[in-house]
């Protein structure tokens, strides 16, 4: 489909994303460049004839596939395309730090830049 996010939402795709033969678009709630559309039947909370949805066209591999020029009433039963990507956001960064401490008979403690964090890597040497 693509290579990797930025390919998936440079406007088009490497083949297209059928689902269900059954249904000739879903619900994305995405605009082409994958970022949100105001059209999101509020926020998939509403099924009225009144508001609407941003399609997409499972069988096109064009920008089309993710936002389509069609809306569809939120009332009319469609699957939903979710799409999501695993950043590193809110994951603690890891470190590997070597060297060896001698003549120490305290705590052994890293101070991570401005020194506002700290951890204690040995106690009592």
């Amino acid at each position: 489909m693509a290579d990797n996010w930025a390919d998936l939402l440079d406007g088009s795709i490497d083949e297209p994303f059928a689902i269900d033969d059954s249904f000739t678009s879903y619900r994305t709630g995405s605009l082409e460049d994958g970022s949100i559309s105001t059209k999101t039947c509020r926020n998939w909370t509403d099924n009225n004839a009144f508001d609407y949805g941003t399609l997409g066209s499972p069988q096109l591999n064009d920008s089309n596939w993710m936002q389509s020029s069609s809306t569809s009433h939120c009332a009319n039963y469609l699957p939903i395309l979710c799409l999501c990507m695993q950043t590193n956001e809110n994951v603690a960064d890891q470190y590997t730090v070597g060297g060896s401490v001698t003549g120490n008979t305290g705590d052994v403690v890293l101070s991570l830049n401005s020194g506002d964090q700290t951890i204690t890597i040995a106690e009592g040497f």
